[in-house]
């Protein structure tokens, strides 16, 4: 096939910007194509106007505004009939040419990178916020670091596509607002989203950090192709995020996810939250270091060596277990049965084709996955066990971040999108 320059092939207008309607006409067909190339191309116009029933003279305009505007790319031409007939040329999303700004917010600092369409991180950079946690110096704080990027890339800020944030609390991603963050002083009802677009001059979307790790999930790692699946982020605390049908589940209140704080024991110990008995009092990572902490002062012999925060003592303990440690085995077992009785309980009720399983716990290894497996076999219904598999997360310590960027592909490839920024845009 020949290959022409995509960036000044003849005949193809000049970049511009499209001014985003939500819901209308022009904004479902430029749907339909865009979906179409990303899952069938490279593919024609005739081709796509056959696919998508869209008339060819509209299916050519969206096509030139997409090539336009760099979201499609000419990758060839047809090969040519036995009847004669001019080739026809072959197109495809042009996802390596995306760039997307993706920001994680955490209690220590600001993670932020530039991302291709693709979840490649091209650059990332972190910085710590030090004692001035202010939304306000926050927000100064992303702007400044994502410039930062930007000027190593040789790019300007109308470069990108939009922006992704994702937040350590709740938040409005309608509206762009953090609700509540519990971790950030002063950090309530606060519009960071209009703060960055107002910055850039693009769109700003941010969701809760366990939200946007599910849609990493969903596009770029065990979630591809699925379209109900549970995310569980584990660690001192335990979350969650729900695709159900395609779809976010996020709650009537956005609050939905607060797995760790399902009752388990109706009258057990009590809970940070006032709850008795939540799930996350037996299947934290915090349990687990709490629980070796016990056994080594009651003289179990062991190989564990525990020192630090309690990050560290799981993870002594994760791989005293991976090398045989029998204490370290009979502890990431109790605390795989602990953990297995709540995912029981979601895929009871959810019936999801995939549970994966993100963060401290996934250095459990095997030790941990199987027991966790077993007792969900144990403690399920025959028809919701059947379907749903259990798996660890693969995309490593960067999914929030790839989540963040998802946010901004989830908006161009969803008949439902929430920038909210208000300048025109290339959505």
């Amino acid at each position: 096939m020949n290959t022409p320059n995509t960036l000044n092939a003849p005949g193809h207008p000049t970049p511009r910007t499209i001014p985003a309607v939500p819901g209308s006409l022009r904004r479902l067909n430029r749907l339909a194509i865009l979906q179409l190339l990303r899952t069938r191309g490279p593919i024609s116009k005739a081709e796509l106007a056959k696919l998508s029933a869209i008339s060819p003279p509209t299916v050519s305009k969206v096509i030139d505004d997409l090539y336009a505007n760099n979201l499609a790319e000419v990758v060839g031409t047809t090969t040519p009939s036995a009847a004669g007939g001019k080739p026809a040329t072959l197109y495809r999303f042009h996802s390596s040419a995306v760039r997307i700004g993706a920001v994680l917010l955490s209690v220590d600092g600001v993670l932020a990178a530039i991302c291709d369409g693709e979840g490649h991180l091209l650059l990332k950079a972190f910085q710590s916020f030090g004692a001035e946690r202010a939304p306000r110096q926050v927000a100064a704080t992303i702007t400044s670091l994502l410039n930062d990027l930007l000027g190593e890339l040789s790019l300007a800020p109308s470069r990108l596509m939009g922006i992704g944030v994702g937040i350590p609390g709740l938040t409005d991603s309608a509206r762009g607002i953090v609700s509540f963050a519990p971790h950030l002083p002063g950090w309530q009802d606060v519009p960071l989203g209009h703060w960055l677009a107002e910055a850039f001059k693009v769109p700003v979307l941010l969701d809760n950090e366990s939200h946007v790790q599910a849609l990493a999930e969903r596009y770029y790692g065990q979630g591809a192709g699925c379209d109900s699946l549970v995310c569980i982020e584990t660690g001192i605390g335990l979350s969650a995020a729900f695709l159900l049908n395609g779809r976010l589940y996020r709650g009537a209140s956005n609050t939905a996810g607060e797995i760790g704080h399902m009752t388990i024991q109706e009258n057990g110990p009590r809970c940070d939250c006032g709850n008795h008995g939540c799930w996350e009092l037996y299947a934290s990572t915090t349990w687990l270091a709490n629980q070796a902490t016990q056994a080594l002062q009651s003289g179990r012999p062991s190989s564990i060596r525990l020192q630090g925060e309690v990050k560290a003592q799981a993870e002594a303990v994760y791989a005293a277990a991976l090398a045989g440690d029998a204490l370290a085995l009979e502890l990431v077992e109790a605390h795989g049965r602990h953990f297995g009785v709540g995912v029981a309980n979601l895929i009871n009720v959810l019936n999801p084709k995939k549970i994966i399983l993100q963060g401290e716990s996934v250095a459990g290894g095997q030790p941990f996955l199987q027991v966790v497996r077993q007792t969900v076999r144990e403690r399920t219904l025959k028809r919701p066990r059947e379907v749903a598999e259990i798996v660890f997360s693969n995309l490593g310590d960067d999914a929030a971040l790839i989540g963040s960027m998802s946010l901004v592909m989830e908006a161009l490839f969803s008949e439902s999108s929430y920038p909210v920024s208000r300048p025109a845009v290339r959505l």
